[in-house]
């Protein structure tokens, strides 16, 4: 079973852009994140880009003081390194759990990074990553949302049955094999393919209890990050596309 410390997956992956759905495939799309990031950065910011990739995040944090780049991947690392020419970043090779930093950080960005593959895995990356935040910094993720997974399955079930006319039990039998795929519990642990790390899919308050019970973070706000069906789903049909969008949330919270 793949962890979120079994680097396997991504240092063997190849095209990052084509076998990974990034906000940052296109601008817009990202903005509300990159807005709220660069709040909190200046030129006295200290950063620590966690599960930093490829490096797409990098370019926007070009005024902070410094930028530590952690990734548990060297394949990551190595293509972050190839297009990042920024003095002011460091590239660290660490997971989380174990991490230690050269400083302590103004500002820790977790980009679609925490993968925990159990609460206890979820305990042991968030304590690393707070542990190398300074007292009153900032930490902002970004996690994926049950209720927004639940929202999709539930258009393309409406879709089933009133786009293309499927009688109702087929289009039930085509949603329950889909989620036995890819949303195999009912507790939010995913993995859409066997070699990829296992995802936490988050209900909104069962994310502010588990963030409030860590009893090192407050002032915990919990937005939603919309996903345009263009960047995250370009092979939808167009009937998808009319559809509110589904969404991620876009955590804030400091360190006390």
């Amino acid at each position: 079973m793949a962890t979120p410390h079994d680097e396997h997956f991504w240092n063997s992956l190849g095209n990052y852009d084509e076998e990974i759905i990034s906000i940052f495939k296109e601008a817009e799309a990202a903005r509300p994140l990159i807005e709220r990031i660069l709040r909190h950065v200046g030129p006295d910011t200290v950063v620590a880009d966690l599960g930093c990739g490829p490096g797409k995040l990098l370019p926007y944090l070009k005024d902070a003081k410094k930028v530590y780049a952690v990734d548990k991947s060297a394949n990551m690392l190595a293509k972050a390194r190839n297009v990042c020419g920024q003095a002011n970043v460091e590239f660290i090779e660490a997971s989380f759990a174990d991490l230690a930093l050269p400083e302590l950080v103004d500002l820790a960005v977790a980009v679609s990074s925490v993968l925990p593959a159990s609460l206890t895995d979820f305990n042991r990356l968030m304590a690393g990553i707070v542990a190398q935040m300074k007292l009153g910094a900032t930490l902002v993720m970004l996690l994926p949302s049950f209720e927004s997974q639940l929202y999709y399955s539930n258009l393309r079930l409406a879709w089933l049955i009133e786009g293309e006319r499927k009688e109702e039990s087929e289009a039930y039998r085509q949603i329950t094999a889909m989620h036995a795929k890819y949303m195999n519990n009912l507790f939010g642990y995913i993995q859409g393919k066997t070699d990829f790390p296992i995802q936490k899919f988050w209900i909104a308050d069962e994310l502010s209890e588990r963030i409030g019970s860590l009893n090192a973070l407050s002032d915990t706000r919990i937005d939603r990050f919309e996903k345009p069906w263009s960047a995250f789903f370009p092979n939808e049909q167009k009937w998808i596309r009319a559809k509110p969008p589904c969404w991620m949330w876009l955590v804030t919270a400091k360190r006390q």
